[in-house]
């Protein structure tokens, strides 16, 4: 499981488990689907019914699930539970900073994190995790070097590019918010990556590369997967306004006509 900034919106964060394991994998993926009832259920079957297991993991796997839940206090409680078992757990610091930034206390949420990070200089979730409270904080710069560790971690990962092209974004500095995405176009094509970098080049004043970044996007089939789930209309409005800004009032016309009848409502100010 991964975590995502979106350029234009905010941070999705959600912890990796400690470690994998094949007979808990389907707790994942329960929890992935919003099925909390059913994970909760097969946590505790797969412990209960054998208590030479990792208890540890039966704590932090509870308040993965109250967290996702937006059961905050009780999801601390757990990871509380699971620290008093092993108080160096990276994964626990990890989960128990992002618990603490999501309760508003972001300094407490730092120095977890930044500790997980001590304890596991390698995993690349937790540098990203820092980098999307840095975020979260409006504190872009110093997310930048967190999102470009997890880079260098997990150099496979296009979740990673896309939120480094996200923080250079939020500073304006659109040209490195270009390459990163280019990078990241390069592992996965999505609707979500061609249109952030469609809004890059808008704010370079390069309209062809951004009409065409718009078109890429279109020919992309919608999905439910986070980078993918961008509709047509909002496509087609944004490629009138490089329209616009370009002087191209027929153009224009016409894809504010096509947004309308995609669905596209304006908003009245």
């Amino acid at each position: 499981m991964k975590k995502y900034l979106l350029l234009s919106i905010f941070a999705i964060c959600v912890t990796q488990p400690l470690f994998s394991q094949n007979d808990i994998t389907s707790i994942d993926n329960l929890i992935e689907k919003g099925k909390y009832d059913q994970a909760t259920k097969q946590i505790k079957e797969y412990f209960t019914h054998d208590s030479s297991k990792n208890r540890l993991d039966y704590y932090f796997y509870l308040g993965e699930i109250n967290k996702a839940e937006g059961k905050y206090d009780i999801a601390i409680d757990y990871v509380d539970r699971a620290l008093d078992i092993n108080p160096n757990s990276p994964a626990a610091m990890d989960e128990m900073g992002l618990l603490s930034a999501a309760k508003g206390d972001t300094n407490n949420g730092l120095i977890m994190l930044t500790q997980a990070i001590k304890l596991d200089t390698g995993n690349a979730s937790f540098s990203n995790d820092k980098g999307t409270l840095y975020v979260d904080m409006k504190k872009y710069s110093l997310a930048i070097p967190c999102f470009l560790k997890a880079f260098k971690s997990e150099p496979e990962e296009m979740t990673y590019l896309y939120n480094l092209g996200g923080a250079y974004n939020r500073i304006k500095k659109y040209d490195s918010t270009v390459y990163y995405l280019t990078m990241a176009l390069k592992k996965n094509k999505y609707r979500l990556l061609y249109f952030e970098r469609a809004q890059a080049y808008t704010n370079l004043g390069k309209t062809l590369e951004a009409v065409q970044d718009f078109n890429k996007a279109l020919a992309l089939k919608k999905s439910k997967d986070p980078f993918d789930d961008v509709d047509d209309a909002t496509l087609i409005y944004q490629r009138a306004q490089v329209w616009k800004a370009s002087g191209n009032t027929t153009r224009y016309n016409q894809d504010m006509a096509l947004a309308k009848k995609n669905g596209y409502k304006e908003v009245k100010s």
